[in-house]
């Protein structure tokens, strides 16, 4: 039941006050509930691997990433990119502004936030000694312009499954 809505008040001693509102649109993001696969069973490395999640409602951008470790020298990374960037692969995006968001569900270096599911390729991760999935929800932000330090308050929901691997039990 918490809100983000509401005033805030930045005091520094260094970089001087700022206030910022979080406006009614601007709320708390809902976390990734994954409806599949389910892991409470062991997901067999070997087959595709269908994801699944309750929309997030009012998401701009989602991006998921899956990676696994094939003994000490071999790493298989995965992106729900379709389109990748340069140095992107695996890299946490942080907190992005709204406009960053939505040029990268253009480009489809995410998928839009009324997406519900993504599949990895069969067998990737099949000899994986272990293996993980991330997945991160960009929402909506407040920023203001014109004052100094720029504040900006930005929304994102993320989480982090353990998949298995040969050396998991």
């Amino acid at each position: 039941s918490a809100s983000l809505v509401g005033k805030y008040s930045l005091s520094t001693n260094y970089t001087g006050n700022v206030d910022i509102e979080a406006p009614s649109n601007v709320n708390f993001l809902d976390p990734i509930a994954l409806t599949a696969p389910n892991l409470d069973n062991k997901i067999d490395l070997k087959k595709a691997i269908s994801f699944a999640w309750k929309q997030i409602p009012n998401a701009l951008g989602l991006h998921a990433s899956a990676f696994g470790m094939e003994g000490k020298n071999t790493v298989i990374i995965w992106s729900s990119s379709e389109k990748m960037e340069d140095d992107a692969m695996m890299s946490n995006y942080g907190f992005m502004q709204m406009a960053e968001v939505r040029a990268k569900v253009t480009e489809t270096v995410f998928m839009p936030g009324s997406a519900t599911s993504v599949d990895v390729p069969a067998g990737i991760f099949a000899n994986a000694d272990m293996a993980m999935m991330q997945m991160a929800g960009y929402g909506p932000g407040a920023a203001l312009d014109k004052a100094q330090p720029l504040p900006r308050i930005q929304t994102k929901t993320s989480l982090q499954v353990m998949l298995g691997g040969k050396k998991m039990r």
